[in-house]
């Protein structure tokens, strides 16, 4: 495992504040500038893509992120803490 892939722990850090209500505007900021640095820092296929799961909800799901940090709640109230 390269360092850049090892940036997927601080990734795991950062979706746990936001997850438990903890997080804050620039947890969500730290997230996509870590993502794009391991996409396109990492030399092996694996860490190519091993931020593709924090980039596409990012993508899609932005507005969930934005209201655990907001407003400290689940929009659809259905995620399980996984941590």
């Amino acid at each position: 495992m390269c360092s850049l892939q090892r940036g997927n722990q601080e990734d795991v850090g950062n979706s746990r504040k936001i997850i438990e209500g903890e997080g804050t505007p620039e947890d969500i900021d730290r997230l996509e500038s870590l993502a794009e640095t391991i996409t396109i820092g990492s030399l092996c296929g694996l860490g190519q893509t091993a931020a593709n799961p924090v980039t596409s909800t990012l993508k899609y799901f932005r507005d969930e992120y934005e209201a655990h940090v907001y407003e400290k709640k689940d929009v659809l109230q259905v995620h399980v803490n996984p941590f």
